[in-house]
């Protein structure tokens, strides 16, 4: 065990320690639906849908290749690559000329256990940053 005797550094660390915590749950919870590659060659897929559905939550229109490639900061045709293999699983659909995420995903997948999994981290980390 690491010893911190300044509190402020010890109150940074342990903040640190809960959300890494969470986002290796989160991260993991997702991956274990997406068994496709390991976790690093997803992060990109996993980014760029995270991105859609934020703007789709946000009302606005679906999102141009580039923009998403300015937004995810990845080169435009690994974007593309992504986007492809998205719509192939049914994540993300293309939209006039941009792209939004497929509600039927989502309406198949209401409540797996993955996704209440991720939920579960959030809110225990919720909690622990609470109490801090």
């Amino acid at each position: 065990m690491v010893e911190i005797n300044d509190p402020a550094l010890a109150r940074r660390h342990r903040q640190a320690a809960i959300l890494s915590r969470m986002m290796l749950a989160v991260i993991g919870s997702l991956h274990s639906a997406y068994r496709r590659k390991n976790v690093g060659a997803v992060f990109p897929e996993l980014m760029i849908s995270m991105v859609i559905r934020i703007n789709d939550d946000e009302g606005k229109p679906p999102l141009h290749i580039n923009t998403l490639a300015k937004l995810v900061k990845m080169p435009r045709s690994n974007v593309r690559r992504a986007l492809e293999y998205l719509i192939v699983v049914g994540l993300v659909k293309k939209q006039n000329d941009g792209y939004v995420g497929d509600l039927d995903f989502l309406k198949a997948r209401l409540n797996p256990p993955y996704w209440l999994d991720a939920l579960a981290a959030i809110e225990t980390a919720a909690d622990e940053l609470r109490k801090l």
